[in-house]
């Protein structure tokens, strides 16, 4: 689509309701919304419109929702297709995957944030896939037309971005950049500014071949800093985010790229509307870079913008699966997770590792006495706690309500229940404050550990650090309690 082109979604459900609310998520990403209520009614809309994205309900009277995603595919190739579905009959909805759907969401959306990347994520995907589908149009034309050195860059351009779209690790993208543009344009070092809001981790992230001297990375920096003040921006957008230097040393005996800088380009890289960063590439040589090397890290930088935002949007989506949403720690699912992968290494490596299973005494009198938020606020001040004394090797995880969990790797249970009554001591003492009121709380511990040989599962591990827990529940709370393995 062209820069001026509006999106347009066209939404298709028999359920009013259900139109209205999927509308009021969607217009949050400022696009030309379309609704109808039957499969008949969306294929004569699509005689006079086209649209990027269909969001079609499966079960519907008439034409259902696999007869319309095929009507769709035939009709408009370039679109894309989520399924809503408010049924359990999970077998239509792989078959409307098999068939071309890009996802789908069961029936209520609980999680608009969630549905809003989804369709995002798609809405840029029909975007790359005309854009790809045009530049492979543009590649044949310029066979016809262009020397041999235009359809080689084309066809460069067209492999590094492919390349890019593949890829989902951060410093792979890079790699493949300076990879693209070292061949093309000479450039011995590129550096990557990752300061927008597609961002969490903020980075200046230089990548080289060989060695570089360490004066390197703070004269590019000051070159950025000046592109930065051209386009009217702060140019401390820079010293504000992490440096790290990527050096792939082919040959232990390469030499050291050292400065002056003679030579640099840097371009921004912009993805809707917003300054997301800017890369830059830098030679020691005079004159090393033309007009034509400035177009090509152009395009290289519109490419890139989109892969590092997907990369980005991949590990936030990571992190989200994993983790518990109040307190930021793992989540019950991932503790099991963790748990099996430290039994069948202890198993392996014949190492013991303990667990502890913590439970916090008083939080419905917290919760009773000061209200939910405030108890919400105990308990990620309690989590923040376990982190601060546990190692980092230590893996803890809210295993649900106001039970805590930490896996001890290698840690006998002596260790552990030393640990277990540090922390159950620091609990005690700790200032938890409404207002100017201190809340009395406490933590009971239950500590087992894993001897390897003697095959205990997951569930029994877990059911023995319970136990052990209900032991120290049922002397008044405030203790620790242990079950050692036999």
């Amino acid at each position: 689509m062209s820069s001026t082109e509006r999106v347009r979604v066209l939404l298709v459900d028999d359920e009013r309701v259900i139109l209205d609310l999927v509308e009021r998520f969607i217009r949050r990403l400022d696009v030309d919304v379309d609704c109808v209520e039957s499969g008949d009614a969306a294929l004569a809309l699509m005689q006079r419109n086209f649209y990027h994205l269909f969001i079609i309900d499966l079960l519907m009277p008439g034409m259902n929702g696999i007869q319309l995603l095929q009507r769709v595919n035939e009709a408009s190739p370039d679109s894309e297709v989520i399924i809503l579905t408010g049924y359990g009959d999970m077998q239509s909805v792989i078959q409307a995957l098999r068939g071309g759907a890009y996802d789908y969401f069961q029936k209520p959306i609980e999680d608009a944030d969630v549905f809003l990347m989804a369709v995002q994520r798609a809405l840029d995907k029909q975007h790359l896939t005309v854009e790809r589908r045009r530049l492979v149009e543009d590649l044949k034309a310029a066979y016809e037309r262009i020397e041999e050195q235009r359809v080689q860059e084309l066809q460069h351009i067209q492999e590094i971005g492919a390349a890019l779209a593949s890829s989902l690790q951060r410093d792979e993208i890079v790699r493949t950049l300076h990879s693209a543009l070292s061949a093309r344009t000479g450039a011995e070092v590129v550096g990557f500014c990752l300061t927008g809001p597609s961002f969490g981790e903020k980075e200046w992230l230089i990548h080289t071949d060989r060695p570089i001297d360490e004066t390197i990375p703070l004269e590019l920096k000051g070159i950025v800093k000046e592109k930065l003040s051209q386009m009217g921006f702060a140019d401390s957008l820079v010293d504000e985010v992490v440096t790290r230097v990527l050096v792939d040393e082919c040959d232990p005996e390469a030499s050291v790229i050292t400065g002056p800088i003679r030579s640099s380009i840097v371009v921004p890289m912009i993805s809707r509307d917003q300054l997301q960063g800017l890369v830059a590439i830098a030679s020691g040589s005079d004159g090393a870079f033309s007009g034509q090397s400035e177009r090509l890290l152009s395009i290289f930088a519109g490419q890139a913008v989109v892969a590092l935002e997907n990369e980005a949007m991949f590990r936030r989506m990571a992190n989200l699966a994993i983790s518990d949403g109040l307190t930021g720690l793992f989540n019950h699912r991932h503790f099991y997770e963790l748990l099996q992968v430290e039994i069948e290494r202890s198993e392996r490596y014949s190492r013991q590792f303990s667990l502890l299973m913590i439970d916090a005494d008083s939080l419905k009198k917290t919760n009773d006495t000061y209200g939910h938020l405030v108890g919400d606020q105990v308990l990620r001040e309690l989590a923040d706690l376990l982190l601060q004394e546990t190692r980092e090797s230590d893996m803890v995880a809210r295993y649900g309500g106001d039970e805590f969990t930490v896996i001890l790797p290698e840690s006998p249970i002596d260790r552990a229940e030393a640990l277990a009554q540090r922390l159950r001591w620091l609990v005690e003492e700790h200032k938890f404050m409404c207002g100017a009121e201190r809340i009395e709380f406490t933590i009971s511990v239950g500590v087992t550990s894993f001897v390897p040989g003697q095959r205990t599962t997951v569930e029994g591990l877990v059911g023995r650090a319970d136990s052990a827990l209900y032991k120290a529940k049922a002397g008044g709370g405030n203790r620790v309690g242990a079950n050692h393995p036999e």
